[in-house]
């Protein structure tokens, strides 16, 4: 019987229709009041109803904050955008900034600190036989794609973490003019956040039960920050073992390749057919091409 019950919103106090209830850690909330709520915010099923609340009060009052919001300082990326009021000290990350979207106006010294996490897919790529069957390459070869996020790290009531995305949508090994303006971006918008709030920036990102290990470009392995180039490993070689200079990213000659799941590299000596150069990594040092 309890399932088929009606549920009231503890927000509003409307009934809540079906497939429309929100858990709340001691409540419940119906969809409406859900979409107020901030989309940076995901912990609403451990939420009580009274935080619930007090964010929505909050979110009622950024209102007037987003009506005289005026950013002098746009930086600009693939997906989400980091615009700045520098007269008022506020800050602001959105697609298109669309104030009818209520996005969230916040000052610029809730920050504390940030980082930039580069996501690395590959899937295998096979060859077809007489059969028609799906065979894997002599050695193996793959397909890399690649995401850019940045992070801004915040004390504040109900923010802890905004995970942008840089890029609108996958980025192969190929698109190497885009991944330089996406990495380019984001470093921007980095340098900018440290040289204004003088937050710290983000060290290296390690999930070790699935050994899902994001170096941040330039960083070291406690967070301080070496002097290298953007997408440079912790000692001098490209994080980008697959790409070429020519696209604005090196190829690795071995080192360390945190991060990215193309670190298999084989044993022996091995001339690129594309460029001529002598290699000992799975990867030519001078174009990219992987070894074949």
């Amino acid at each position: 019987m309890g399932l088929f019950e009606k549920k009231f919103c503890d927000i509003c106090g409307e009934k809540i229709g079906m497939l429309g209830n929100r858990k709340l850690e001691d409540g419940n909330m119906c969809k409406d009041c859900a979409k107020n709520l901030s989309p940076w915010f995901d912990d609403r099923r451990h939420s009580t109803v009274e935080e619930i609340k007090k964010q929505l009060k909050m979110r009622e009052e950024n209102r007037r904050l987003a009506a005289s919001f005026r950013p002098g300082r746009v930086i600009r990326s693939e997906r989400h955008n980091l615009y700045v009021d520098e007269g008022q000290q506020l800050f602001a990350v959105s697609a298109n900034l669309d104030r009818e979207d209520n996005p969230d106006i916040l000052s610029l010294s809730l920050i504390t600190g940030c980082s930039m996490d580069v996501e690395e897919d590959r899937t295998e790529e096979y060859w077809t036989n007489s059969d028609g069957e799906d065979v894997s390459y002599n050695p193996p070869r793959y397909r890399y794609i690649y995401d850019y996020y940045l992070h801004i790290y915040l004390n504040h009531p109900y923010i802890d973490d905004m995970k942008l995305r840089l890029n609108s949508g996958e980025i192969s090994e190929e698109e190497r003019n885009r991944l330089l303006d996406v990495e380019r971006a984001g470093q921007e918008m980095r340098g900018y956040i440290q040289s204004v709030t003088g937050c710290m920036p983000g060290g290296m990102g390690m999930n070790n039960g699935g050994m899902n290990m994001r170096m941040q470009p330039g960083m070291g392995m406690n967070g301080q920050n070496m002097g290298m180039q953007p997408g440079m490993g912790m000692n001098g070689q490209n994080m980008y073992p697959n790409m070429s200079m020519q696209g604005g990213m090196a190829a690795a000659a071995g080192g360390m390749t945190a991060g990215f799941a193309g670190n298999d590299a084989e044993e022996g000596p091995w001339v690129c057919p594309s460029c001529g150069t002598s290699n000992t990594g799975r990867f030519c040092e001078n174009c990219g091409n992987p070894k074949r």
